[in-house]
């Protein structure tokens, strides 16, 4: 299947109200479109001011779009189909094109947009100016979750779109959909892909009508409009949401149909074999059996594992009879039951009662707005996009390995016993980076205010450390001022590491924005005795302790080498002494090797360490690595072996510079 899409509608915030006459209906049309803010018909449509090759005004039904042409355009990019419908043909467009709506469209909530599917790669279908994508997987899915957090609901047709991030719109033919924004949006342009920075994206994009609302239509108001279009445009609906269809056997039908996008080394760098696509793996069945089995050969010694031994042979037995897709999906989900319990059994596991976990709402890729840089992304104003979403807590996840796990905030409603913020609680602030002491009863984590400042470092726009009992009593702030300070991770002699800010300095590459640096310092555990452990003159990340005692963290090397070349692994003494590089400290080729090593652990009772390959421009979130210290470091992945062999190394082995935040595995 074509798995891409074409247009994109670009929207951005606006603080500016615009006020239009309602449209007149002609028969069969819905009464909601009376509500409708800008309602653009191709057929409707009548291109003006035509001088030589440029066309400077396109007058519609109900509104007006006019191009922002700062080069000629090469008409004819209104065109007609074979039944005679018109449509927009933005793959006639010499480069990159936008047409300006006027007026500029502010508070759009709902929008409906009819159009034709390419089979390109990387398109996008509707975004704002802080590029939140509808159609702007890295596979061609329907968004990806770093692109899009604006997107509330997706439907195709009068199918809704189960899972947005995991699901792809068919191509080639006319389709109808239907974006619910999880906030209000602005809209003020349609925009061309660009040929000259992404040449795989010409061709095959049609636009027929784009309708755009203020609110959120009900039910019955978006089926109406929706069949309406349907009827309008004689297009045949498509299956897309298929809700019958297991998540995970989309999942690993995604991996089956794009290994071969992957690097060719892959499977021989995966830490585990079955982890990978291997020859022969036909469909999602397939793997999950194969799966399971290598699952229960790796238990087995240590847990009986009889009864399911015998399941599993009966499944698969089961599975050379079931030829058709729906029997297959069926026997699929049998198998991921069983391989969940499988996984349940791991002895590892007896004794965890509760997870900590924090959560936080994706953002966008702009470093300046969205902080979308290894560096950014921890200064404390886009903790809660500039104001722009809510921050959310600190959870307890009770029976996680149950049926019915249950997750409770400890914060909620906990007001600040000692600090600079006193008397406040944290609700609707930022949280990240927890960590849980050596006795298990207190948790330090960061936090920062809800606000809409932006390159504003203030003590209410900056990251401070806290600390409160394990039912979230006892908070108290530890840190505060004019300067990001987080991360913090117990040592165990009772002081607390953490990354700061405080020692000054700056990031040298960084352009017209501000980064500071933020290097290692420690503190007792009430807040007092602040002292430098690292006189590193750019950053570092992610402390914890290894099972020497030591310190375990990330570095940036920017000495004599370039700004992406060393991201790696370090340990120092608890005091800040000998700090030294674990696996390398270069990288010979950008393209094949992780561009970062963040999250950095090691593992209980070995030496290896895991981690996460990440980005340097974009989030901490990637593809988990196993490092291994003692195998001789070549410059390339002699160390590093892939857990997660599915999941790119993000930005250095994408396609594109902007599948550089793509992602799917993340810690706090």
């Amino acid at each position: 299947m074509k798995k891409n899409a074409i247009l994109f509608l670009t929207v951005s915030f606006a603080l500016t109200a615009v006020s239009t006459n309602p449209p007149a209906l002609t028969a069969g049309e819905p009464e909601v479109l009376r509500d409708c803010s800008l309602w653009l018909d191709a057929r409707d449509a009548e291109v003006s001011s035509v001088s030589g090759n440029e066309v400077d005004e396109w007058r519609t039904r109900f509104g007006m779009v006019v191009f922002d042409a700062k080069e000629p355009l090469r008409p004819p990019f209104l065109r007609f189909d074979k039944e005679g419908k018109a449509y927009v043909d933005f793959g006639k467009f010499s480069s990159g094109r936008d047409l300006s709506i006027r007026p500029r469209q502010v508070g759009v909530r709902t929008a409906f947009v009819v159009g034709k599917l390419s089979d390109s790669r990387y398109c996008h279908f509707l975004c704002d100016s802080k590029s939140y994508d509808f159609h702007r997987g890295p596979n061609g899915e329907y968004a990806s979750a770093e692109w899009s957090p604006k997107i509330a609901r997706i439907w195709n047709g009068t199918n809704e779109v189960e899972d947005i991030y995991n699901e792809y719109p068919p191509t080639g033919v006319t389709q109808v959909f239907c974006i619910e924004t999880s906030a209000p949006c602005a809209c003020d342009s349609l925009s061309a892909d660009r040929r000259s920075q992404f040449p795989n994206r010409n061709g095959g994009r049609e636009l027929r009508e784009v309708i755009l609302f203020r609110r959120v239509l009900s039910d019955a108001e978006r089926l109406a409009v929706t069949r309406h279009l349907i009827r309008k445009w004689n297009v045949k609906e498509v299956e897309t949401s298929r809700r019958n269809t297991p998540k995970d056997w989309r999942l690993i039908k995604r991996d089956i149909d794009n290994w071969h996008r992957l690097p060719k080394k892959t499977n021989e760098q995966a830490e585990n074999i079955e982890a990978c696509i291997l020859p022969g793996d036909k469909d999602p069945l397939v793997v999950a059996l194969r799966r399971t089995k290598a699952l229960v050969g790796d238990l087995a010694p240590s847990v009986d594992l009889a009864a399911e031994s015998a399941e599993l042979a009966r499944l698969t037995s089961e599975s050379a009879n079931a030829k058709e897709d729906e029997a297959r999906q069926t026997l699929f989900s049998r198998v991921m039951d069983l391989n969940r319990r499988v996984s349940l059994k791991n002895p590892l596991l007896k004794g965890i009662e509760r997870l900590l976990f924090v959560t936080h709402e994706p953002r966008g890729f702009n470093e300046w707005r969205d902080g979308s840089h290894m560096c950014d992304q921890y200064y404390g104003f886009h903790g809660t996009q500039n104001g722009a979403s809510r921050g959310d807590g600190l959870y307890i996840l009770e029976n996680p390995f149950s049926d019915k796990p249950t997750a409770r905030n400890i914060l909620a409603g906990k007001v600040i016993e000692e600090g600079a913020w006193k008397g406040q609680t944290l609700d609707g602030c930022a949280i990240i980076s927890p960590d849980i002491d050596w006795d298990g009863r207190r948790i330090a984590f960061a936090a920062v205010k809800n606000n809409s400042s932006l390159d504003k470092w203030e003590d209410g726009t900056c990251y401070h450390v806290f600390t409160c009992s394990i039912d979230g009593s006892g908070l108290r702030q530890l840190t505060s001022g004019p300067w990001n300070e987080f991360d913090p991770c117990w040592l165990p002699n009772g002081r607390i590491v953490f990354t700061s800010e405080r020692r000054g300095g700056f990031v040298r590459c960084s352009g017209n924005r501000p980064v500071p640096s933020f290097t290692l310092h420690s503190m007792f555990a009430d807040g007092t005795d602040i002292v430098r452990l690292s006189h590193h003159e750019t950053n570092e990340w992610h402390p914890s302790v290894n099972n020497d005692g030591m310190i375990a963290y990330t570095r940036w090397d920017y000495v004599d080498r370039g700004a992406g070349q060393a991201h790696h692994a370090w340990t120092c003494f608890p005091d800040g002494r000998d700090p030294r590089e674990l696996n390398g400290n270069t990288r010979l080729h950008a393209d094949t090797t992780p561009k970062m090593e963040m999250n950095v652990r090691q593992i209980p009772g070995s030496r290896k360490y895991i981690a996460t390959a990440t980005p340097h421009h974009g989030w901490a979130a990637g593809s988990f690595i196993m490092i291994d210290p003692s195998v001789p470091d070549d410059g390339e992945m002699s160390a590093v072996r892939r857990v997660t062999p599915e999941q790119a190394f993000p930005e250095s082995e994408q396609i594109t510079w902007q599948n550089r935040c793509s992602g799917s595995y993340a810690t706090a």
